[in-house]
């Protein structure tokens, strides 16, 4: 059987990569879009990386949008169907342990909440951009081999879109979960004193960079655990081997005579990659009427440049694996399947019903 997929795919394989080409977004030349409001220069590099310049934030954001559309809208729609759960509707069975998972979790509803609390600016950026895919999908451009393949076509994006994923990307950058699940199968098995000696000790010699009296590493053992046993264990460990660098050399150090900022987030390797190199320059782009002029890397889904420079800082992002999640043993009521103890009362679940279809 193997010998027989891989010369269907040999076959294949030619076809799929001339039906790629005819897929590749044009990067020349003029393109009308509906819902700018002044002209919009794009400019490619030499790497293919777009260098964006706008008058105002609006049109800004919104040709963000477009290239996003161009270069990763097979990306953009695995990100929202992953953070949505809606993985199965085009994936079939594959895609429903996702989708179960994503639903449980909620990633809807908070990103609903999300919305709702987000200040003003932060809704108008997420719409410009969201207004740019869509027009983008409204130019009825060639669609990547991957949706022909499925024979399927996109639904407009929505600003919700950019907020579950978002919602969906702080999640996997989470170690909690796994690590509270592997340690209370660890302090089950040998118990909690020979399963201290396992614990990640920070040498007492080496420097601090938190308040003294924080303790950064320190879990306290819970017999609770000891029963816990998640259907997503595997998922989440690994997503475990996740992380980041990040350090600073003074001016004193460096022959610019400037602070040198070095930042690794060694994450997955994917194709393509999860981040997007790009430009962005407007002359009223900030909130205090001043240019905005900022490169880096974005991530397909999301507006903004998220790690990167301006004219007068650098920024990275690290994993801080600080504990952002709680795991509890909940009490079901033995006859009255909807009821869960809280302390020492009965409480009534809040339901949720999801239709996968």
């Amino acid at each position: 059987m193997a010998i027989h997929h891989r010369i269907i795919a040999s076959l294949l394989k030619p076809a799929i990569i001339q039906a790629s080409r005819r897929s590749l977004p044009r990067t020349s030349g003029r393109l009308l879009l509906e819902g700018l409001s002044s002209s919009v220069m794009i400019h490619r590099d030499s790497w293919g990386i777009p260098h964006i310049e706008a008058d105002g934030r609006e049109d800004l954001f919104f040709a963000q949008g477009v290239v996003h559309a161009q270069d990763r809208l097979w990306q953009l729609e695995l990100n929202r169907r992953a953070a949505t759960g809606r993985l199965a509707e085009i994936f079939g069975p594959p895609g429903l342990e996702t989708d179960r998972l994503t639903r449980t979790l909620g990633f809807n509803r908070l990103a609903e909440e999300t919305w709702h609390n987000a200040p003003e600016h932060i809704r108008s950026d997420v719409e410009s951009y969201t207004a740019g895919i869509n027009a983008y999908l409204r130019t009825a451009p060639k669609l990547p081999v991957e949706f022909s393949l499925l024979r399927h076509r996109p639904e407009p994006w929505r600003p919700l879109d950019s907020i579950v994923f978002g919602r969906l990307m702080a999640w996997t950058l989470s170690h909690v979960w796994a690590g509270k699940l592997a340690r209370a199968k660890l302090i089950e098995a040998v118990g909690p004193e020979a399963a201290s000696q396992l614990d990640a000790h920070y040498p007492k010699d080496n420097p601090i960079t938190i308040p003294q009296g924080i303790e950064f590493n320190l879990l306290e053992p819970d017999a609770m655990f000891g029963s816990a046993n998640g259907p997503f264990l595997g998922r989440a460990i690994a997503g475990g081997s996740r992380g980041s660098n990040g350090w600073v050399l003074s001016p004193s150090r460096s022959d610019s005579g400037n602070p040198i900022l070095c930042n690794d987030m060694h994450l997955p390797i994917t194709t393509p990659s999860l981040w997007y190199y790009l430009h962005l320059r407007c002359q009223n782009g900030a909130e205090n009427g001043r240019s905005l002029h900022v490169t880096g890397v974005s991530l397909p889904g999301l507006p903004y440049v998220l790690v990167g420079h301006n004219e007068h800082i650098a920024w990275g992002a690290t994993v801080s694996f600080i504990d952002t999640e709680d795991l509890f043993v909940e009490e079901i009521h033995r006859k009255k399947p909807l009821l869960y103890r809280y302390r020492d009362e009965w409480s009534p679940m809040q339901v949720f019903k999801e239709r996968i279809s």
